[in-house]
């Protein structure tokens, strides 16, 4: 009997010491996690400040006549809101937006992939990452859409009706459809922000370890400078960003033909149509894409591939060349 209460006392003991080691276990990673944020934050903001003018070049190729030159529509906006333009026209709505979209996909990613796999993103295959990627996108999605609207507002304002306000933007969307008017367009940023975040965390390790290699064979004293891991880092950002760019465009145009459409009641002065309940408006990414076909050819989904792929591979580059030395400076290292 006692070597029975023996037993069961150090087993009780034991049972409470793995509790207790699997809380300490939790509050480090949930520290770790939140610890994770400033520097996140901090690559997030600096990498949509350095992009902005790019994304508004992008925005106003993408959404354009592909049969009108880059250079008119360049000289149109110049002449429009001059030079200044291209770093202040929806600079607050575009910068908010991609910082806290950025935030938000850095932060869940590796979250994500812990609850899918059970696993930290360092011991996950390709096609993990790929598919973490994709599903942590999606508060990204739901929060960034009135921004994305706000923004598409003033970069597509071409009457300066909005005043450079995307308050002005938002209440003539509510004002006009309601509630569903601050969230058209959903399937296509959903589809658009899973196709590339999916890809490029899928393809980054892979990516790196090629520059890595390439860095290797045409310098090889070089192979443990500091310079070769940052340059890695930077390029290997860079081509994943690209790479994720080759889906990501023709959702973002159907993303762009389904706001344009309702955007252009205000200039148009026509009757605005009844919008349906964007979270389950999904058969609207096919009518906007049968649209493009029809207008354009099916080369007509690759419309503006050049900026956006500039746009999302300095993003990628920039993002992952930032986030090791945010990290290191909130260290204190």
């Amino acid at each position: 009997n006692n070597l029975s209460r023996r037993i069961l006392r150090g087993a009780m003991e034991l049972k409470q010491a793995t509790q207790d080691s699997t809380t300490i276990t939790a509050v480090a990673v949930k520290k770790s996690r939140l610890a994770s944020l400033p520097p996140i934050i901090s690559s997030a903001f600096a990498t949509a400040a350095l992009m902005f003018p790019v994304d508004v070049v992008r925005a106003i190729r993408m959404g354009a006549n592909p049969s009108t030159s880059t250079a008119q529509l360049l000289a149109e906006f110049t002449h429009k809101y001059g030079m200044t333009g291209f770093f202040t026209q929806g600079l607050v709505p575009e910068v908010a937006r991609a910082s806290w979209m950025r935030a938000l996909k850095f932060f869940f990613f590796p979250v994500t992939h812990e609850a899918l796999w059970n696993k930290p993103t360092s011991e996950g295959s390709p096609a993990e990452k790929a598919l973490a990627g994709a599903f942590c996108t999606i508060p990204e999605a739901l929060t960034i859409l009135p921004m994305e609207l706000a923004k598409a507002g003033l970069q597509l304002d071409k009457t300066n009706r909005f005043r450079n306000s995307s308050s002005e933007v938002l209440g003539a969307l509510y004002s006009t459809y309601g509630w569903r008017g601050l969230w058209i367009g959903y399937p296509g940023i959903q589809l658009r922000q899973s196709a590339w975040t999916g890809i490029y965390f899928g393809t980054l390790s892979s990516f790196e370890s090629l520059t890595k290699n390439t860095f290797a064979v045409v310098a090889p004293d070089s192979k443990s400078s500091p310079w070769v891991a940052s340059s890695a880092r930077f390029l290997s950002g860079f081509f994943a960003g690209v790479t994720g760019a080759v889906l990501n465009v023709p959702f973002d145009l159907i993303r762009t033909q389904m706001q344009r459409d309702a955007l252009e009641v205000f200039h148009s002065g026509g009757k605005a149509a009844r919008v349906p309940i964007p979270f389950l408006a999904f058969p609207q990414v096919f009518v906007a894409a049968s649209e493009i076909i029809a207008q354009r050819g099916v080369m007509g989904l690759q419309t503006g591939f050049f900026w956006k792929a500039a746009h999302l591979g300095g993003s990628g580059a920039l993002m992952a060349g930032f986030l090791p030395l945010f990290t290191k400076l909130f260290d204190g290292r």
